[in-house]
């Protein structure tokens, strides 16, 4: 501790300095995150890729420690901000996505100049390991520093205000997102208190600098929502007559198309006569030719297509379900028929499942909107953000809010005439739900096929010789594939597996030069890696995923909602170490217990079990069976982490099990989150082991340590003469151990 005060140097607050850049670290986790998803649209699809860098990056630098390699911070800083904001430029925005088995829209498949796809995968590996080792350097250089304050406090404290501060930059990127500001807002906040680190070195300031002028000079959106970079355009459509007009406006969300808001009037089209538009009309009346619908949901509403479309039928109310609020705001703003300004609508900025679980229905009709993701649900997981929408149980949900006569509408850009397998897996989604097959049109509108099931809709196929001219023949529909559920919710893989490319191959070169750069660091410093802490790191890595996830079904998948999820778990950890520092115990094997009986307590009861069940009832049985594992597993780790006396080098073998939870949560889409609780606890197991073991060992080293000592200290007197019936020993040669210390110090090894 002496030596990592004088490495701080006297005019450093140990406290203050940890709190704040642990509040960094956190923040510009989160930075990172967003801002590669959105602009290097193949990390969409490689969801966890950055947080594993950071967490690899973070352990390294807590292992490794000194402040030469946090000098490298501002440098990588620049170098990582310059790749992202000017990824379009560089070619990086849009790369070949190699996947077979993985749905991935618009231009993740893009082939430039008609390359081979073997030089294309192999350009997309090259930029995928750059950019996440660049994120590794930024974040072990980050470590770096972080190591050096930890072991300056005791453990327990340095844990509790890292932990504060985590807390902190969780909620000042959620404000900046909220707010709506750009990147070059989040840089500037987050390289202002960058700048408190390296204030008197002025290549380091001049490197903040120039990376805030670069992000701040890179191509910028039209606006951020919590969810999306979003960009705006005027759609401009050609008449039969030849005439150029403004039909509405193009909406694109992280570099691909997402949706329109056009113009569909009947005044509209009657001045301006144009056949895509009277396509996507055609597209967007069709629900509506099954039968009257009253009262209408309208789940993923968007700028508000789906809506003006039920108040053209004559709808007397529609609920709008939309999850961005940035959209639902355009729409309010820039739609042409302006239906979010009708008084029988009525908006919800929600989630879809939530509104299904709390939605006053019966409804006549129930349309899902082009209801798709381009965006992640959580950074912990890999799930997009419409996962639990397409589900057996979100979609029998939905059917449950429907009157007896009641029809469900699907819409997705997805074709059986093209071969595409998604289209199948939702026709045979909707035919489990509502146990029997839906009718399937050719939509005419981005690609689109609709499925409408409920009650008569093959009757009224049959009768409408218009509509049955639009049904697909649904023979190719019934290939057998894996449905969606709530615990494998893979909308977008085609087989319970993980795909070898790229997942696989990915995650095997990142566990090589993970595993590389491990021993590199251990054998540089000379210490030792604390495997009981690596297994801890990867076990709550698992169960915080499945938590997540179990907790975003729970209540609802919205930004808000994941930002309170993960602060809960942090607050959980902050709880077990405040009360490993109250009770000043150690103890760790009836937190072991307790660990293992939540989670397999939460394996044996699966939310699936709440439904039915009162709302209060289901409120709190369902945050307990998550929230239970990880306060154990909190615990447990406060414990260890206590008895630390290197918390720099305990606290990066705990970061780097976490880089292996991350890689181990992918098993996910092969077993399903159910099985990740058992699993977590095999890892759990495994560590408590490795700690009898260690414990063992240590007893035995102690328990010799000790016997060499008393007989250092017995050879120093002289031998005890003897004289008459009395033993008298003589004084000691030298100092040393009387008899009775070293008595005790043998007891107190032993018992230790």
């Amino acid at each position: 501790m002496r030596a990592a005060r004088e490495r701080l140097g006297p005019a450093v607050g140990p406290v203050l300095d940890l709190a704040l850049l642990s509040l960094l670290s956190l923040y510009f986790e989160m930075v990172v995150i967003r801002w590669l998803a959105a602009d290097v649209r193949v990390f969409a699809y490689l969801k966890n890729l950055p947080l594993l860098a950071a967490f690899l990056g973070l352990g390294l630098g807590c292992v490794h420690g000194g402040r030469r390699l946090f000098g490298l911070a501002p440098a990588l800083c620049l170098v990582l901000a310059g790749a992202i904001a000017f990824a379009g430029p560089l070619g990086l925005t849009h790369l070949y996505f190699p996947q077979h088995d993985v749905w991935a829209w618009n231009d993740a498949n893009f082939q430039p100049h008609g390359l081979p796809p073997a030089l294309l995968t192999a350009r997309f590996f090259v930029v995928v390991l750059a950019l996440f080792f660049l994120v590794v350097g930024l974040f072990a250089a980050l470590g770096a520093r972080l190591g050096v304050l930890f072991d300056a406090l005791p453990p327990t404290p340095a844990y509790s205000i890292n932990l504060l501060a985590s807390l902190a930059g969780i909620w000042l990127f959620a404000a900046v997102s909220w707010l709506g500001w750009p990147p070059a807002g989040w840089f500037a906040l987050g390289l202002l208190g960058l700048a408190r680190f390296v204030w008197r070195r002025r290549l380091a300031l001049a490197l903040l600098v120039a990376t805030l002028l670069v992000v701040t000079l890179a191509p910028g959106a039209t606006r951020w929502s919590p969810y999306y970079r979003i960009d705006l355009a005027p759609l401009l459509v050609q008449t039969t007559a030849g005439e150029t007009v403004a039909a509405g406006q193009r909406l694109t969300v992280n570099h691909d198309y997402h949706q329109q808001a056009l113009n569909l009037s009947d005044s509209f089209l009657g001045q301006y006569p144009s056949p895509g538009l009277e396509h996507a009309r055609q597209a967007y009346d069709l629900p509506y030719q099954f039968g009257p619908a009253a009262r209408v949901l309208v789940v993923g509403a968007g700028m508000g297509n789906d809506v003006a479309a039920a108040l053209r039928a004559g709808a007397e109310r529609v609920d709008a379900v939309e999850i961005d609020p940035v959209i639902l705001d355009l729409g309010r703003e820039l739609h042409p028929e302006q239906p979010y300004r009708s008084p029988r609508v009525r908006l919800l900025n929600d989630d879809a499942r939530s509104v299904f679980a709390h939605a006053d229905g019966p409804y006549d009709l129930i349309v899902f909107g082009l209801l798709d993701s381009h965006t992640m649900l959580s950074s912990l997981s890999s799930l997009r953000l419409d996962s639990y929408v397409y589900t057996e149980e979100s979609l029998r949900a939905a059917r449950a809010l429907l009157a007896p006569d009641g029809r469900l509408a699907l819409s997705f850009s997805a074709t059986p005439e093209s071969g595409d397998w998604l289209a199948a897996r939702l026709f045979q989604l909707l035919s489990r739900a509502f146990g029997a097959e839906p009718v399937a049109l050719r939509a005419g509108y981005d690609a689109s096929t609709l499925f409408v099931a409920g009650a008569g809709v093959h009757e009224r196929l049959a009768a409408d010789p218009a509509l049955a001219a639009l049904a697909l023949d649904v023979a190719p529909l019934r290939q057998p594939l894996p449905l969606a559920t709530d615990d494998w919710p893979f909308l977008y893989l085609r087989e319970r597996a993980v795909p070898w490319l790229p997942y696989g191959l990915l995650l095997l070169l990142l566990l090589a030069s993970g595993s590389a750069g491990v021993l590199l660091v251990l054998g540089e410093r000379g210490v030792r890696f604390d495997a009981s802490l690596f297994l801890l790191g990867a076990g709550f890595m698992l169960i915080q995923v499945k938590s997540v996830s179990q907790l975003s079904l729970l209540f609802g998948s919205t930004w808000l909602v994941n930002a309170l999820i993960v602060s809960a778990i942090l607050l959980l950890s902050l709880a077990a170490n405040l009360w490993i520092a109250w009770r000043q115990s150690t103890r760790v094997g009836p937190a072991y217990l307790l660990l293992a009986a939540a989670l397999l307590l939460d394996y044996a009861l699966p939310l699936g079990a709440l439904n039915g069940q009162p709302m209060a009832v289901k409120a709190t049985a369902g945050t307990l069976l998550p929230v239970l594992p990880l306060l154990f597993a909190g615990v447990v780790f406060a414990a260890l982490f206590a008895r630390s006396s290197r918390p720099a080098q305990a606290m990066g073998s705990n970061l780097l099990g976490a880089l292996a939870g991350g890689l181990l949560e992918y098993a996910a889409m092969g077993t399903g989150f159910k099985a990740l609780g058992l699993l977590a606890l095999g890892l759990y197991a495994a560590s408590w082991l490795v700690l009898s073991y260690q414990g063992q060992r240590y007893r035995e080293r102690a328990v010799g340590f000790a016997r060499r000592q008393l007989g250092s200290a017995m050879t120093l007197y002289r031998p005890l003469s003897f004289r008459g019936s009395r033993a008298q020993p003589l004084a000691p040669v030298g100092p040393g151990l009387r008899p009775r210390q070293a008595t005790v110090l043998v007891r107190a090894y032993v018992l230790r």
